[in-house]
């Protein structure tokens, strides 16, 4: 997948394009996804070359359109276009919300975006796609200004429910891994560098890793989780563990954070991985965070839950 970030047009004769946020990649994108690979390969059977590609964006929209009110995302930017690589896409042209281009009139969208820089012959979106300034552009009025063929991918439901990047994220606040990998099709994972924190867990016998995560990335509400750490050492090996990753503000060292913590304990590891870029995958939950009366009673449980994530 070629991946476009400036002014310049991508060269291709046509294309199927698919517009979104993409923020997750879940299960409802990867419909949508796949409904432009397969027009593509329609569109291909008259003999003539037609590549597919996505439209998204470097950040939340609402960063530029109403700051200090986006949410924090499931999958900053280079995790999301690694996930949407997956999927076999010709290209993806990446838009900078703070270009300006959020408060375009949809009919300028259209011509600079969908026709000079892609000469684009059909779109996939989902059916609340908007565009342009106020929103006023959608899938309808694009059909009849830009010409293109138009496909409209329905919501898609899980258990009823829509699948959505917000009830994701709701999921996860609440802990509720296992509904958030059904609507992934993936377990949940942050990425982070490894920090030096206070040691704590040493102490206890149990050394753990501190990542940092942006406060602009999604952390699973606080609690104790089964989770697979995976990295790159400086030779360029991966290595690929479980573990049991502690989200918090450490209520029994007497030490509360002002920001809930991510420390991963990886058993049968004893490196030293100061500095690496660590993913950590969230497997399912094991308990709420708790406080104890004792070091004793919290080196026991955390000897428990390792054992549970065994």
């Amino acid at each position: 997948m070629i991946v476009i970030r400036d002014d310049s047009k991508v060269d291709v004769s046509r294309a199927v394009v698919a517009i979104g946020k993409f923020d997750g990649v879940h299960y409802g994108h990867a419909c949508l996804l796949s409904a432009a690979r397969k027009q593509a390969a329609i569109l291909a059977e008259d003999g003539k070359e037609c590549a597919w590609g996505l439209v998204t964006f470097d950040a939340h929209p609402m960063e530029a359109v109403r700051p200090g009110s986006a949410p924090p995302l499931l999958t900053p930017l280079e995790r999301k276009l690694e996930l949407l690589s997956e999927f076999g896409p010709n290209f993806c042209l990446v838009l900078g919300v703070h270009s300006g281009i959020l408060h375009w009139p949809a009919e300028r969208f259209e011509h600079e975006i969908l026709v000079e820089r892609i000469p684009v012959a059909w779109i996939v979106a989902g059916e609340d796609f908007r565009y342009g300034k106020d929103r006023t552009g959608n899938l309808d009025t694009m059909r009849s200004n830009g010409g293109f063929g138009v496909t409209v991918v329905p919501t898609v439901l899980l258990e009823g429910h829509r699948i959505s990047s917000y009830d994701i994220r709701e999921a996860l606040y609440r802990g509720d891994i296992e509904r958030a990998t059904m609507m992934l099709q993936r377990p949940y994972d942050v990425t982070g560098p490894v920090v030096k924190g206070r040691q704590l867990g040493r102490t206890l016998g149990f050394p753990t890793a501190n990542l940092r995560v942006s406060d602009r990335t999604v952390l699973p509400g606080n609690g104790v989780y089964v989770v697979r750490s995976s990295w790159k050492d400086s030779n360029g090996d991966r290595h690929d563990y479980p573990g049991v990753a502690n989200i918090g503000l450490r209520p029994t060292m007497n030490s509360l954070a002002e920001q809930p913590v991510l420390e991963v304990h990886i058993p049968g590891w004893s490196g030293d991985l100061y500095g690496a870029d660590i993913k950590v995958a969230f497997i399912r939950r094991l308990r709420d965070e708790m406080k104890f009366d004792s070091l004793e009673e919290l080196k026991s449980q955390i000897r428990r839950d390792i054992d549970a994530a065994q």
